[in-house]
Formats: structure tokens, sequence, C-alpha cells
């Protein structure tokens, strides 16, 4: 009649709750290093989301306020900086004959994040009566 005596499986012993901590703090280290490459990740997403937005916004306005023309244009915007570049595009006769003019125009955005330089660059080929 032993009932101060308990029976080895009773509970769990001292190692075998350290063990069990440690491993939950393993665990929980993995999780919250993926969770946080996850949230880099979506930020930088939406950087580039951002600027892609950006850039075409700049390419539709090409042409759209004033005639194309061949030069550069820069500007500024939330922390990105834009330029649109356009060139003389030299169009096939056809084109030629029905009195249009072409022009390439480049519009790249730029900014950083994280310290690393990031940019996104848009190209397309915009037709318009030739002057003469």
């Amino acid at each position: 009649m032993n009932s101060g005596s308990r029976s080895p499986t009773a509970g769990f012993s001292l190692l075998e709750v350290l063990v069990a901590l440690s491993i939950l703090a393993l665990s929980l280290g993995v999780i919250l290093a993926i969770f946080s490459k996850a949230l880099l990740g979506a930020r930088l997403s939406e950087s580039y989301t951002y600027a892609t937005a950006l850039a075409e916004a700049r390419l539709a306005a090409a042409g759209n306020a004033t005639p194309l023309a061949a030069g550069q244009l820069g500007g500024q915007e939330a922390g990105y900086v834009w330029q649109v570049q356009t060139a003389p595009y030299e169009l096939p006769d056809m084109a030629l004959k029905s009195n249009l003019a072409g022009f390439l125009v480049q519009v790249t955005v730029m900014w950083t994040d994280g310290g690393r330089a990031r940019q996104v660059t848009l190209r397309t080929l915009k037709v318009q009566p030739a002057v003469l």
C-alpha cells in the first residue's frame, strides 16, 4: 500500500518537456521565417505592380496631349522616377504612302527597394499623321 509512490508512466519527465519545447521553438522559427519571406515577396510584387501601372499610364499619355516628337521627358511620383524616350521609327513603304509617321516610345520606371535598384521598361510603336 504505497499511496505516495507514482507509476513511471503517470506523467511527462522534465527531459520530455524540454524536448517538446525545443521542437516547438524550432517549428515556430521556421514558420516565422517563411511568413517573413512571403511578406517581402508581397511587398516587392506590389512595387512592381505600381511601377508597371505608372509605366502604362505614361505610355498611354505619350502622343495624346501633344504630338509625338523625338526627345526625352521625365519626372518623379511617389518615390518612383519615370523617364519617357521617344525616337523616330521608320515605317514600311505602305505607311509612307498613307502619310503616317512612326515613333518608338519607351518608358522606364526606376525605384529602390531594400537598398536594391529596380526598374520596369515598356516599349511600344505609335503612329500619327506625318507633319508635312
